[in-house]
């Protein structure tokens, strides 16, 4: 479904066709909140669809910071090319009094940087000498942008998609409880909400978190 459908499914169920308690950009933004919500639980658990490979950057001289991508969330893997090879850069905290400029090594190699991620920056460890372009490769979670147009899609399987009508119900109904001092029945709502959620939560897991052996010893 698109945005334009899931808002109609969505006054559908809330009995309401044509704007009246809830104004289409109201529910576009609960849309987009139940949206980013569902991102993030793809993002927490590992989720490769919500993973992009290979964005180059480069190093400036004398400069530790390096922008990261407008639609960065979390990192995944830093690498940088030292003659033909990538190697893979390693995490530290900026502000670990145990890792400073002279010890950067412990953390990192003399092949590649240490790096920390402050704000919108990458900060690099040392800092590099000279100005090199596509010389760091950054594997990262991205974060979608909202959707505005009616003809926007959300980057989740079709069959989740009924997860967003029912944020945006449940949502609604909340501001018509509020509204209307407990005369909402926003039970039924939350239920089903509660329930394609899990569902959501448990079908993302990657394999790795949710094993289950059925019979661990003895002969099949």
């Amino acid at each position: 479904m698109n945005l334009g459908q899931i808002r109609t499914a969505a006054r559908r169920k809330l009995d309401e066709p044509s704007p009246r308690l809830w104004s289409d950009d109201e529910l576009i933004q609960y849309i987009n909140q139940g949206y980013m919500y569902l991102w993030q639980i793809l993002i927490d658990a590992g989720n490769r669809k919500s993973l992009k490979v290979d964005s180059t950057l480069g190093t400036t001289a004398n400069t530790r910071e390096v922008a990261l991508p407008s639609d960065f969330n979390r990192v995944r893997l830093l690498e940088h090319l030292n003659g033909s090879i990538w190697y893979p850069c390693k995490f530290y905290e900026r502000y670990d009094t145990l890792v400073t400029n002279s010890n950067y090594a412990d953390v990192g190699s003399q092949l590649s940087y240490a790096y920390s991620i402050v704000g919108d920056d990458i900060i690099l460890e040392p800092t590099p000498d000279e100005t090199v372009l596509n010389n760091l490769r950054l594997t990262y979670f991205y974060q979608p942008d909202e959707m505005t147009d009616d003809s926007d899609v959300p980057s989740i399987e079709i069959i989740y998609h009924e997860i967003l009508v029912s944020y945006c119900c449940v949502q609604a109904k909340e501001k018509e409880e509020m509204i209307a001092g407990g005369g909402a029945d926003t039970g039924p709502f939350v239920a089903t909400y509660s329930q394609q959620l899990q569902r959501f939560i448990n079908n993302t897991q990657l394999p790795s978190q949710q094993r289950v052996y059925a019979q661990p010893f003895g002969d099949y």
